[in-house]
């Protein structure tokens, strides 16, 4: 290995003094907080409700009975005086 390089291994790499507070972090990890759980139950009763207001509002939507926007059968023949009537300015 080329001298300059040992020297300068050397000097980088000396041993360094530890700070005081790093053996009382190692020896004595500060208290964590417990992680919050979510129960099952809590759980089941979110997709219950869900369920239940995704069928009411299934069941309310099929009540409703509307005719039918377009048909073929009720089409206008088409002319010139027909599109003024929907795109007038």
């Amino acid at each position: 290995m080329p001298e300059w390089l040992e020297r300068e291994l050397a000097a980088n790499l000396a041993p360094v003094q530890a700070p005081e507070a790093l053996r009382d972090r190692i020896y004595r990890p500060p208290q964590m907080m417990p992680a919050r759980r979510i129960s099952a139950f809590l759980i089941a009763a979110a997709m219950v409700l869900l369920t239940a207001g995704t069928m009411w509002l299934s069941s309310a939507q099929s009540s409703r009975s509307s005719a039918p926007r377009w048909s073929p059968a009720g089409r206008a023949q088409m002319n010139d005086h027909t599109c003024l009537l929907c795109h007038t300015t």
